[in-house]
């Protein structure tokens, strides 16, 4: 379920109409007829914007001409911009924009400047209508982004996200133990290796699916956004634990960065921009637990630890799994219930199928969970080998990898609207 689900999602990356932002309102309005120009354009969205990533062109009949935009010191979710006095014609303002959630949308709207005591719009000069956009969507109201660069995205993040968690749960693993544990500091090495690797490729895929087709990215609007100066410190402190853990030797500090890392993943995506207020604390609380649930997991797996201390481990390892799987229930049920506006959406959306798909990982996990707990375990306390605990940890970390995969895509799917 969680692979056809997810492919479906990444289809829906695509076709989805739904956008992450949309525009509400805009002054002048689409199809307003106006005696004089306007002096100003004003776009109000549904979410929080990001105006050093905001692009308007105004096209009429006698040229292109580029409206600077600024955000609005009242209202984070709208964007103003100043225009010189307009000569009696039509226009067709094309805008784009990223949204809080680190997305791009864009649109387009007209209007006509008639002349003071004109009756009607058959006096000014008229635009050729504007080329149908693709999918059949509405002018002003469709997603916008690469697809590609979506997919691409999609993919890293999943896969950075994955690597982050597991490098900051085996590091609580590792200075847990009052004895350190003979090359375990080097594989937190490699893993801080990874993580930073793949957390600096999803930002620089970012950057690549902010940035308009054909343009030259540009890294100074793009760290003036939230979205980017989050990606960006994140990477910041995925590079300090690495430094921590490969130079220092310090396995603290390099949790403590770690640990950062993950809280400060909880302002990316969407619970940046959609009531962030309680989105971003429950996102953050819930990558926490996932952090202790998924390094404890990867712990067990390596099977680095001879037969007593591994039977210590597993036993401790399993009591933290417990209380962390009741956290990453409870608060993804409270993210879920912040992003779909009702449970016909779980069903209905491909937000809300990608929900249950996580869902569905999540309920297989508890099953490994559960098996491992009632029927390995008290054969390992029996003096049995931990060879099938070992083997099963790994499926299970497998298994969290998928999700994790899963995870990624949502980021890309944008909630439907309420």
């Amino acid at each position: 379920m969680i692979l056809v689900t997810a492919r479906q999602a990444a289809l829906g990356i695509a076709l989805v109409a739904a956008v992450h932002a949309h525009l509400v309102s805009s002054s002048p309005g689409d199809g307003d007829a106006l005696e004089e120009s306007p002096g100003q354009i004003r776009l109000v969205f549904s979410e929080p914007v990001e105006a050093p990533l905001s692009r308007v062109e105004m096209v009429s009949v006698t040229g292109e001409m580029v409206v600077p935009m600024r955000a609005d010191s009242t209202d984070v979710r709208v964007l103003v911009g100043e225009i010189p006095p307009l000569p009696i014609a039509e226009y067709r303002v094309d805008w784009r924009t990223v949204s809080a959630d680190g997305h791009p949308v864009e649109g387009s709207f007209r209007f006509t400047v008639l002349g003071p005591g004109a009756i009607d719009s058959a006096a000014s000069p008229r635009l050729a209508p504007a080329p149908a956009p693709a999918g059949g969507q509405a002018e002003d109201h469709r997603h916008s982004g690469p697809n590609a660069s979506a997919g691409v995205s999609a993919v890293l993040r999943g896969l950075a996200l994955f690597s982050l968690l597991v490098f900051a749960g085996w590091l609580i693993q590792v200075v847990s133990l009052p004895d350190p544990v003979p090359g375990a500091l080097r594989v937190a090495v490699v893993m801080a290796i990874a993580a930073s690797g793949l957390l600096g490729l999803h930002l620089a895929a970012w950057l690549w699916h902010v940035t308009p087709a054909g343009a030259t990215p540009d890294l100074a609007a793009a760290f003036r956004t939230g979205p980017g100066r989050v990606e960006a410190i994140r990477v910041s402190l995925a590079l300090l634990a690495l430094w921590a853990a490969g130079l220092a030797r310090r396995p603290w500090p390099a949790l403590t960065f770690a640990l950062a890392a993950v809280l400060v993943s909880g302002a990316t995506g969407h619970s940046a921009g959609i009531d962030p207020r309680w989105s971003i604390p429950l996102k953050s609380l819930h990558l926490l637990a996932l952090a202790v649930w998924m390094g404890g997991v990867a712990w067990l797996a390596a099977g680095a630890l001879g037969d007593d201390a591994f039977r210590a481990s597993a036993a401790r390892i399993s009591g933290l799994a417990l209380g962390a799987v009741a956290v990453v229930g409870l608060t993804g049920l409270g993210q879920s219930a912040i992003f779909l506006p009702g449970l016909d959406a779980v069903f209905s959306s491909a937000y809300g199928r990608l929900v249950l798909a996580k869902a569905a990982g999540l309920a297989g996990l508890v099953a490994f969970g559960a098996w491992n707990r009632t029927r390995l375990m008290p054969r390992l306390a029996a003096g049995e080998g931990p060879g099938a605990l070992r083997a099963s940890t790994r499926r299970e970390l497998a298994l969290m990898l998928a999700v994790s995969l899963v995870a990624g895509v949502l980021a890309y799917v944008p909630p439907p609207p309420s």
